[in-house]
């Protein structure tokens, strides 16, 4: 499971299963209508090579998938690798807080509209009741 994900992750990051790389596969497929998944891949290397000619790739459909293969590798083995390891516990951290406080808070005050401002003004406002309360706890 988490092999897929990272799989799937890396190759939407990197536009990998975009029209520009395989060619248009959701249109393809609708014009084949296949039976069997032998037809359809015989009907999509025969696309493949055409949409490779007109795009001045030099690769047999095959191999061409290969080397998005190998570029997805090198992405993940290299570029992602990399960008875990500077991935520090205070940044998992200090994402959980803005992600449940921040982004939620931005949210929900988005989806309210025009009251953003006033919704706003009452959360200010709590926050201040907080304060005096807390204040004459302490005193």
């Amino acid at each position: 499971m988490a092999k897929e994900w990272i799989l799937n992750m890396a190759t939407n990051r990197w536009g990998l299963n975009k029209k520009d790389s395989v060619g248009p596969v959701s249109e393809w497929i609708r014009e084949c209508s296949p039976k069997t998944v032998n037809e359809w891949e015989i009907f999509y290397f025969n696309k493949l090579k055409e949409f490779l000619t007109l795009k001045n790739v030099n690769f047999e459909p095959y191999e061409y998938l290969e080397y998005l293969g190998k570029k997805l590798y090198i992405k993940i083995t290299e570029v992602i690798r990399a960008e875990i390891e500077e991935v520090s516990e205070n940044d998992c951290v200090e994402y959980i807080y803005n992600l449940v406080i921040n982004r939620t808070f931005e949210g929900f005050s988005i989806k309210k509209g025009d009251k953003k401002e006033i919704y706003n003004k009452e959360v200010i406002e709590q926050i201040k009741d907080c304060i005096k309360t807390l204040k004459s706890l302490k005193a």
